[in-house]
């Protein structure tokens, strides 16, 4: 028998039991249990879970849901106790699978939302009446969504998980030598999933949690510590300890009698969501849209107040952008004043408002509003933010390199190895495709996961210098931190320069002495980037719970997170390492010895440009001659209807246009400019004044005394 999940289980066993399996539902049998599936979008796979619909069953009510999240080693089944209570209550149960040993945490969170998608499209739900309970594992899950997403749920019950961060990575995945040692890149990666780090999200959320004092495996600590967290947040919440062993306390039926008396609040008039990755920062009606620094937590506080109900108070930490979702029905009011940590930012009609930071030249925030004047260009959103393992949350490739007689080899064995180890965790059947074979169209759908170096893989040769990291044989770059020899590898998630909707994931090399699903492990292995010593060995882990079976950290180099505009900013004073290395290299003599000397205000090349607006621009700060300016504005205003701006352009930059009546201003801004508007001569654009922009009030440019032009450009 071929066991669910396990990695000794042979490929050719995983490939005939997915298709021993039937895609979709198949025809409801009320009062019975049915094994139904998916098709995974991500590798093609085939996804089970366990149903059951009520009897008697009316396919025109709306139906509450149950979802069961499985314990560790657990899979989805037909195996359901309560089936009796759900026949009472007209309850469709669901038994998940989690896309197998993966925590519910990555690809195992999307199956729970793809299973969701399929029960809508096959059925008509209760949206306001979803649970979802478990035990160990699987009361993990239970938290962990329902803390992550607490208006999607009425209500969440868990029991005997590993609710604490810290002793999860602890009691799996800490280093022998020292379990308590968290390396720091992994660490706001582990406080995502963690619901102690996230518990002020659910004040509106119905949490029951039960632990048990004899529990041998998950310390009562993880219970304990968040019953006193939700406790001194004032949450209600329902906490039991019962005597037994690892999971003996869960009781079904007093769960299910728990579920049963609640019902979500879908539009509360206070809300509280905090979040340290912008795609679990939407809830209710706010969303976080983006974060001050890149793994750090940003919390909102909003809420609806005032005699009249016509206040929105918004209170602000550790985030520079947010929106809120106002309607009529919730504020119930036609006028609305929104106040942003006390600064009035809008007055009008509630609808969908966008509140923004203004920032200083050295990035402290000094006041709010919905005019968005922060950088634009290329940053991370909910859809692009990394880490490594968000690139396998949807449709990937796997790539090899073929353009190295001596490195071609290598980058095979490396990226079956990967398709190997894929297969046999996700019962797929993916397998890697040559560099050459990459099509337009697999850029615009698919993660290119890319094996070799910019000398052996085609692709990486074509995007190396748009890349933070840059790579080639027996040499990587990463910032002003530069790696020489074979023994050095890198895996890297970016942006695709060629499609930014899509990742690119660079793989080169392996860690000595892991154990499977090495690239492609859980999100919180990880961070952004990571070079690595393929000739480190590192050490045993505490617990074989899951692969790997080592401290992979031991054996990197370096590693971190990139920041909100893709960058490798060690110093964090907004410009790119790469940018400012070209600076320390630029004078030996010039006392400019580490990016901690760069001055983003000064002017290195004296042209008149300060460093920033060098980088900004892509012109190069150590080169007098290289500056950014308009090259010309032509006919005259009073000759034409319309004006030509042309400019120099560089590879990776988004350019905006402002223009005045006045040279004091006011300047109205443009917009930033559609590609296909922009007549393209080589690394010259032009741009043509048609008068069309809304600012201009239809106003031709000949009908005007004159009109100035300002250009700016951001990455």
């Amino acid at each position: 028998m071929c066991a669910r999940r396990s990695p000794a289980v042979p490929l050719s066993c995983c490939v005939l039991l997915a298709a021993a399996i039937i895609v979709g539902f198949s025809t409801a049998v009320f009062g019975a249990a049915t094994m139904e599936s998916y098709v995974s979008e991500i590798d093609g796979s085939v996804q089970p879970f366990g149903l059951y619909i009520p009897e008697p069953f009316d396919p025109n009510v709306p139906h509450p849901v149950v979802f069961h999240a499985q314990g560790y080693g657990g899979a989805a089944s037909t195996g359901f106790s309560g089936t009796l209570f759900a026949n009472e209550q007209g309850w469709i149960l669901v038994n998940l699978d989690g896309d197998g040993e993966s925590w519910y945490e990555g690809i195992g969170e999307h199956d729970f939302f793809r299973v969701l998608n399929e029960l809508r499209r096959q059925y008509l739900i209760d949206e306001n009446r979803l649970y979802l309970t478990g035990c160990s594992t699987g009361g993990l899950a239970a938290l962990r969504l329902g803390f992550r997403h607490p208006d999607l749920f009425a209500a969440v019950a868990g029991s005997d998980a590993f609710w604490d961060y810290r002793w999860f990575h602890r009691m799996v995945y800490g280093k022998s030598s020292n379990p308590e040692w968290i390396e720091p890149t992994r660490e706001p990666l582990l406080q995502s999933g963690s619901p102690l780090s996230i518990a002020e999200n659910v004040k509106h959320l119905n949490v029951y949690m039960s632990v048990d004092v004899g529990d041998g495996l998950v310390p009562l600590a993880n219970g304990r510590n968040l019953d006193a967290r939700l406790d001194e947040l004032g949450y209600a919440h329902s906490y039991n300890e019962y005597p037994g062993g690892h999971c003996q306390g869960f009781n079904l039926g007093t769960i299910y009698e728990f579920f049963s008396q609640r019902v979500n609040e879908p539009s509360p008039k206070d809300v509280v969501l905090k979040a340290n990755q912008l795609q679990y920062g939407s809830a209710y009606w706010v969303r976080i849209d983006r974060l001050e620094k890149t793994g750090q937590f940003g919390m909102i506080v909003a809420k609806i107040t005032g005699r009249q109900k016509d206040i929105v108070e918004v209170t602000t930490n550790g985030l520079i952008q947010f929106t809120l979702f106002l309607t009529p029905e919730l504020a119930e009011v036609d006028e609305v004043s929104v106040l942003t940590n006390g600064e009035l930012t809008y007055t009008g009609p509630p609808q969908e408002i966008t509140v923004s930071a203004s920032l200083d030249e050295s990035g402290n925030i000094v006041g709010w509003s919905t005019a968005d004047t922060l950088p634009r260009g290329l940053r991370k959103t909910a859809q692009s933010e990394g880490p490594i393992g968000h690139a396998y949350t949807s449709k990937f490739l796997l790539v090899r390199g073929t353009t190295s007689k001596t490195d071609t080899a290598r980058n095979r064995l490396e990226a079956e190895k990967f398709a190997t180890e894929w297969n046999t965790w996700m019962h797929a059947s993916i397998w890697p495709v040559e560099d050459a074979s990459i099509t337009a169209d697999d850029i615009a759908t698919s993660n290119l996961i890319l094996f070799g170096t910019a000398d052996s893989n085609s692709v990486i040769r074509e995007i190396n210098d748009l890349l933070p990291v840059r790579i080639w044989k027996d040499r990587i770059v990463a910032g002003a931190q530069e790696y020489e020899g074979s023994n050095y590898g890198l895996y890297m998630v970016f942006p695709n320069p060629l499609n930014p909707q899509r990742y690119v994931v660079i793989s080169h090399g392996t860690i000595e002495g892991s154990h499977e699903t090495d690239l492609e492990a859980l999100p919180w292995y990880w961070p952004d980037y990571v070079v690595f010593d393929t000739n480190t060995v590192p050490e045993a882990v505490v617990s074989s719970w899951h692969p790997p079976l080592v401290y992979l950290p031991d054996a990197w180099v370096e590693a971190g997170f990139f920041d909100q505009y893709w960058r490798l900013d060690e110093d964090e004073d907004e410009l790119d390492d790469i940018f400012e290395k070209q600076i320390i290299d630029a004078d030996t003599d010039d006392g400019i010895a580490a990016i901690m000397d760069v001055n983003p205000g000064g002017d290195f090349d004296g042209d008149g440009q300060d460093n920033r607006t060098e980088y900004n621009a892509g012109t190069s700060p150590t080169d007098a001659v290289s500056f950014f300016c308009v090259l010309s504005v032509a006919p005259d205003p009073g000759d034409s209807a319309n004006f030509n701006v042309s400019w120099k352009t560089a590879p990776g930059r988004s350019y905006y246009i402002q223009w005045a009546d006045s040279a004091d201003g006011p300047w109205h801004e443009i917009g930033e400019l559609d590609p296909g508007d922009i007549e393209d001569n080589g690394d010259i654009r032009t741009w043509t004044d048609k008068g069309t922009d809304p600012a201009m009030g239809g106003t031709k440019p000949g009908n005007c005394p004159a009109r100035f032009y300002k250009l700016a450009a951001c990455r």
